[in-house]
């Protein structure tokens, strides 16, 4: 995922400068945009999805250990065997990272990851809800309904933003991909107009305002279009 968003990010970057360079023949303005572009990417809009994909993500597995969990726990009544298989049911990386545990007991596994790793209000309920579950024992199917609820509520929440998300980068995609494309086939059409135009000042500054323009149009869709809140996270917190 994360070499995608790097790739494509340098190919809008190339485009950019492209564009430019067709609408003003200028290459230190095509070089300028790319590099604003390029800048802007790496240090703006990447490291927002990224944060975004990170949770989400993260939420999801959340999500699926919990559900797990309390499904394997309802079968087998023991929380070493729930936890056992629980984690063969998840990835590659949680598995590893919980053998990297195996000097702590199942409880403290199980408190550890109510740290950095599941920073969600789900995941505390759900670690009181088995604490309450070894105390006294009963249905813990019945005694995590409400659990079970709160995480079904906030799988769909997650999986809507990531929805909404995607449907706002395509119209906003295609909206600029148009404007572009009419300032590209305006420079072949209108050609003495713009063999007059291309060498005024106010053109290429208007080029070079308009692609800062873009660029900030992209930060605040990223900006929006990231936006989630789920109870318990703190959007300046760090995921481990």
């Amino acid at each position: 995922m994360n070499n995608r968003l790097y790739a494509v990010f340098v190919v809008i970057s190339a485009l950019m400068g492209v564009v430019i360079y067709i609408a003003s023949e200028n290459i230190f303005l095509s070089i300028g945009v790319l590099t604003t572009f390029i800048i802007t990417s790496f240090a703006l809009f990447i490291p927002n999805l990224k944060r975004f994909n990170k949770v989400s993500n993260r939420f999801h597995e959340c999500y699926h250990f919990i559900n797990n969990f309390i499904i394997s726990l309802s079968i087998k009544k023991a929380i070493s065997s729930a936890l056992e298989n629980t984690v063969l049911s998840m990835n590659e990386s949680f598995v590893e990272m919980m053998n990297s545990l195996e000097n702590m007991s199942d409880d403290e596994k199980l408190r550890y990851l109510n740290g950095g790793y599941f920073p969600f209000h789900v995941y505390r309920l759900f670690i009181q809800v088995i604490e309450l579950y070894e105390e006294q024992g009963g249905d813990i199917l019945e005694s995590s309904k409400y659990l079970l609820d709160q995480c079904r509520y906030y799988e769909e929440y997650v999986t809507a933003c990531s929805s909404l998300a995607i449907r706002k980068y395509f119209g906003f995609g295609v909206l600029w991909a148009i404007s572009l494309s009419i300032l590209v086939m305006l420079r072949f059409t209108l050609t003495d107009f713009y063999g007059y135009i291309k060498t005024q000042t106010l053109f290429i500054v208007s080029l070079g305002v308009l692609s800062l323009f873009i660029a900030f149009s992209i930060y605040v869709l990223i900006l929006r279009a990231t936006k989630i809140e789920i109870k318990g996270y703190d959007k300046h917190e760090k995921i481990i």
